[in-house]
């Protein structure tokens, strides 16, 4: 894994994992000496014929014997074999956290977060070890979310000026961390300039070169997934606030190469979480990677090693097949949401399944990721 990648790499995933299901015997079993408070029934715990390797307890009374009784484990004393636990660094990967800004630490005392709040605490981040902020989305927008973007030269004035955000990013730098914003590039939102200017253009047959006209999908006539807009009606697939962006005009598409070099060059940030890649082209595949890929080469023209992690929802086989672009890492987001499986993170934590089988399936994940994109892997939600 090279130094430039930014989300949690394996070691990390199975330190934080592992820790919660090493094996243990059962005279580890704390026993307490500690007698009942006078007047109340002493209790006896059940018996168990479980033994160490067994997940699944016979309670000793008759129940029902699919009852799991998780064992008592005590990390300090513990010293099962097989397990490593490295400390994290740029040079094994990191650990990214996401930061809601409008909650997570208030400066100046309006009941909003702010970029000065994030700033204050960046030494204690730091020393969890973290070294990657993910900030969800820091533009003006008419929403709490903000992913519906007003502006994408700008930053929401109720978490602070470009300045503090500049600063921000600087003191985060010298700490040794790196930021990472929500780009939001498959829809703007209804408020902001560009709709009405494409409107517009449109209407007026405006094919001049500063013709925002196809901008947007547009239709005279209605249709699903299509709003209305004065006598005409615009594709917004995720709401009516958000009208989707025309991928196939060129001058939108030099559009966002500005916006992508404004980031990446002017500002400085390190990297994108990039939202909803299924959607630019709707549910298609080829040409939504084609999108991605022109993002990545457009970004490393500024800092080579800038970083990109794709939002797409879907089944582990249509992400992995988002790895044919030159994103570099996609969220695995079942590893958390999944209730069952190998690859789950919960039945691993309760035991359902051994830390061998958890680490197998992802080893097997990551090696198909390889074989489409060798610098590519997946970001672990935890």
């Amino acid at each position: 894994m090279k130094k430039s990648k930014l989300l949690l790499p394996l070691i990390s995933l199975f330190s934080i994992l592992l820790s919660a299901c090493v094996p243990i015997s059962s005279s580890e079993t704390p026993s307490s000496s500690e007698e009942p408070s006078s007047g109340e029934p002493s209790v006896e715990p059940p018996s168990s014929t479980c033994d160490e390797d067994d997940m699944w307890c016979d309670v000793g009374d008759g129940g029902d014997s699919s009852v799991y009784v998780p064992p008592v484990v005590d990390m300090v004393a513990d010293e099962s074999e097989g397990y490593s636990f490295e400390n994290v660094s740029l040079e094994t990967g990191s650990m990214a956290y996401e930061v809601f800004v409008r909650s997570f630490y208030d400066a100046d005392g309006d009941g909003i977060g702010d970029f000065n709040g994030l700033k204050q605490k960046l030494p204690y981040l730091a020393s969890l070890g973290i070294n990657t902020l993910w900030l969800m989305p820091i533009h003006p927008s008419p929403t709490y979310h903000g992913y519906d973007v007003k502006d994408y030269y700008a930053v929401n004035p109720q978490f602070g000026s470009m300045n503090e955000f500049k600063s921000l990013l600087a003191d985060a730098h010298n700490l040794g961390m790196k930021i990472i914003i929500d780009m939001v590039l498959n829809h703007s939102s209804k408020q902001h300039p560009w709709l009405e200017e494409s409107y517009l253009d449109r209407a007026n047959n405006n094919i001049k070169e500063d013709s925002k006209a196809d901008w947007y999908v547009w239709s005279d006539k209605d249709k699903s997934g299509y709003h209305s807009y004065r006598n005409a009606y615009y594709e917004g697939q995720f709401d009516a606030s958000m009208p989707d962006f025309n991928y196939d005009s060129p001058s939108f598409r030099k559009e966002v190469e500005n916006i992508i070099k404004f980031w990446a060059n002017d500002i400085g940030v390190d990297g994108f979480r990039l939202d909803a890649v299924k959607y630019y082209y709707m549910n298609q595949t080829v040409k939504n990677r084609d999108i991605l890929t022109w993002f990545k080469q457009t970004a490393i023209q500024y800092n080579k090693d800038f970083f990109m992690v794709g939002e797409c929802w879907d089944s582990n086989e249509t992400i992995e097949s988002y790895y044919d672009s030159e994103c570099d890492s996609f969220f695995k987001f079942s590893t958390s949401l999944e209730g069952v499986g190998a690859g789950a993170i919960a039945p691993q934590i309760k035991r359902f399944i051994s830390a061998n089988g958890f680490g197998e399936e992802i080893e097997k994940r990551e090696a198909t990721i390889k074989e489409k994109n060798p610098n590519g892997y997946y970001s672990y939600f935890l």
